[in-house]
């Protein structure tokens, strides 16, 4: 709100801060009271969304600048005043210790911090031009800002047309959200949304009926306020899904708690669920559920809600996989109604207890059977080139179906990493030419962030990141059928993987009979593969080695020939039997009956086996005709050994 002295000069900053792209960053954050002769970098702050002593120094001037210190002041007054909006408990000694300049308290600041609720839900209007006025003579905020001071809204605890309001959801500059219980209705709890005029949501919201985008009940005028009636499923959002993966240590394999309704403010159980006057003990207090703190607590809880226990056996990127799908089911209903969100981010996605994902704020959404638009605007980190070259006046390319694509690519980029693809905008206009450089050179694969990702996810994600409309996904339902085809295992259809090996793997998973059978035939082929092999290998040495043992027996006869033949000479003799017995011995000719089948011998062509027989017969006769006469020149026993012998070679001549 402005203070109504303000001077002609606040109200041109004013008007000038909203006509800026910074201004949608202050969609969700109320007003504070303005001094008079504002400091444009006080301004430049609010508009630009940071909170904290860090984006606070961002903004300061020099410390040699006079108004260094009441600057300083200013931005820690609306820093507080802002952080305490969102919930957070903040101290003004957070602020001493990293300016000590500060020795006293600015004036106006509290250092008594409450906590209130978290504006997640708080779906407020952006700020609205028409589609025909050039940025620079926008000025809707000063109209806004005397709306709003003229109607004030209800607190918590009051009694408002039928509805007792228990707490905040969010605040706005123009709008706030309240959980509500609905008195004539057994006292349910609703989500009530004021606004001080219409801005067209609730009637595209009554086109849609869909699981994945939430409903409405109803939309009335209550002076001084419109009215849209939602119900209320939980308050958790997939911002705070990625918030509790990213204190981890690590990405979770397993979905495990990050699924269940353990994590953050998740569920339905925090409202109020009882008869319209309260439940209450013996003192009088009004008894609140509380939300299972204790692990057995969480387990009954989650038994409740199937869904999430089926999430949370998935592996991570499968869960992420089956959320992304559920939102471009819902996206993929809108825009068969000719509604485009526009202002698709994860803390516009609603994850209710059970599970579901569910879209919600459609503020800025647009009707495309309408000729004109009167929003423009978004989050920066998830708008596509379009809507930033829309913004800046410089687009030839209307926003589209894919415009709501891209974003959702940001955000699948983001649950798998924890992550933006792209660096925030933090001074406006100069970022968003870099921005849009930014998005054209393309975006790093999620894979290399988070090694649990497969290439197919970053075949979808640089799908849906694509920077030329042309090349992305051209509608929700294309998007939908890659991502079952990775939850089939089947290849995507529209996205191109480029990895073999998990092409492999899933198919593989799609026919794990077929793959064992194939697996099996492979692996017996290749089994017999390497016995040929090794048998041929075999084979082959045993022929070498024969064919060598052969060659060595050849010149081994041509000198034996001549001892074994010796009639008179018996060393002679003697040593030409010894070395000829040796060799018939490594054919085994004289111990086994099946010599001829050794591998010395087997192993060698017929030629050479023919030739190496005769020449095992002739040395056979030799050494039987070298015995006979060694033992013709013995006596007794050792004669008829001798005898013996002789005959015994000669036999084997005669098989040779």
């Amino acid at each position: 709100m402005r203070s109504p002295n303000a001077s002609w000069l606040t109200r041109l900053a004013l008007r000038e801060s909203a006509g800026s792209p910074n201004f949608m960053a202050m969609q969700k954050t109320r007003f504070l009271p303005i001094a008079k002769g504002i400091d444009p970098r006080v301004v430049s702050f609010q508009s630009s969304g940071e909170r904290g002593p860090r984006a606070i120094a961002d903004f300061l001037p020099s410390r040699c600048d006079m108004d260094y210190l009441s600057v300083l002041r200013e931005l820690v007054r609306c820093d507080i005043d802002n952080q305490r909006q969102a919930g957070r408990v903040v101290s003004f000694e957070e602020y001493r210790v990293a300016f000590p300049e500060l020795k006293v308290v600015p004036q106006s600041i509290d250092v008594q911090t409450s906590v209130v609720s978290s504006p997640d839900l708080s779906m407020t209007p952006a700020p609205l031009r028409s589609a025909f006025t050039r940025i620079a003579h926008v000025s809707p905020l000063s109209v806004d800002v005397e709306l709003a001071d003229a109607t004030p809204f209800p607190n918590p605890g009051d009694f408002y047309h039928g509805f007792e309001l228990q707490r905040h959801l969010g605040k706005g500059a123009f709008g706030q959200v309240y959980l509500a219980s609905e008195r004539k209705l057994a006292g349910r709890s609703v989500v009530l949304k004021l606004t001080g005029k219409p801005n067209g949501e609730s009637q595209r919201l009554a086109q849609l009926q869909h699981t994945n985008i939430v409903p409405i009940h109803n939309a009335f005028y209550c002076a001084p306020h419109h009215v849209v009636q939602m119900p209320y499923l939980g308050e958790q959002t997939l911002s705070d899904v990625i918030e509790y993966v990213r204190t981890q240590t690590g990405f979770p394999k397993i979905g495990g708690d990050v699924f269940r309704t353990t994590a953050a403010r998740l569920s339905t159980m925090l409202a109020p669920i009882s008869a319209p006057q309260g439940t209450t003990d013996v003192t009088g207090t009004i008894v609140k559920p509380t939300p299972p703190t204790t692990p057995t607590e969480a387990k009954v809880f989650d038994t409740s809600h199937p869904f999430r226990a089926i999430l949370s056996r998935m592996s991570y990127p499968a869960a992420v996989i089956e959320i992304v799908r559920a939102v471009a089911d819902g996206l993929a209903h809108a825009h068969a109604h000719g509604i485009l969100h526009l202002d698709l981010k994860p803390q516009n996605v609603l994850f209710s207890d059970d599970g579901q994902p569910m879209l919600l704020d459609f503020n800025l959404s647009y009707d495309r059977k309408n000729q004109t638009r009167d929003k423009i605007g978004g989050t920066w980190p998830y708008m596509a080139p379009e809507s930033i070259r829309e913004y800046l006046g410089t687009n030839e390319q209307t926003v589209d179906e894919r415009t709501d694509l891209y974003a959702l690519g940001v955000m699948f980029f983001e649950l798998l990493t924890c992550q933006l693809p792209f660096a925030k905008v933090r001074h406006v206009p100069d970022d968003l030419e870099n921005a849009i450089a930014e998005r054209e050179a393309g975006v790093r694969l999620p894979s290399e962030i988070n090694p649990e990702v497969t290439p197919a996810y970053d075949a979808i994600v640089r799908k849906l990141l694509e920077p030329k409309p042309e090349c992305r996904y051209q509608t929700a339902t294309e998007l939908i059928e890659d991502l079952r085809c990775q939850q089939a295992n089947q290849p995507l259809k529209h996205a191109p993987n480029t990895s073999l090996r998990e092409r492999v793997v899933k198919w593989h998973m799609r026919n794990p009979r077929v793959a064992f059978q194939t697996c099996a035939t492979i692996t017996g082929l290749a089994l017999f593969a390497t016995m040929v092999l090794l048998s041929n290998v075999s084979r082959a040495r045993d022929r070498s080695h024969a064919q060598v043992e052969s060659m060595a027996f050849h010149k081994l006869l041509a000198t034996s020939q001549l001892d074994l033949t010796a009639p008179t000479d018996f060393a002679s003799r003697k040593r030409g039997i010894e070395a000829a017995t040796k060799w018939m011995a490594s054919y085994g000719v004289r111990d086994r009956k099946d010599w001829y089948l050794s591998t010395n011998i087997r192993c060698l062509p017929d030629e050479q086996k023919l030739s190496l027989r005769n020449e095992l017969g002739e040395t056979a006769l030799l050494l039987a005709h070298a015995e006979w006469l060694n033992a013709l020149r013995e006596t007794g026993d050792e004669r008829s050994a001798g005898e013996v012998l002789a005959v015994r070679w000669n036999q084997l001549a005669e098989e040779c």
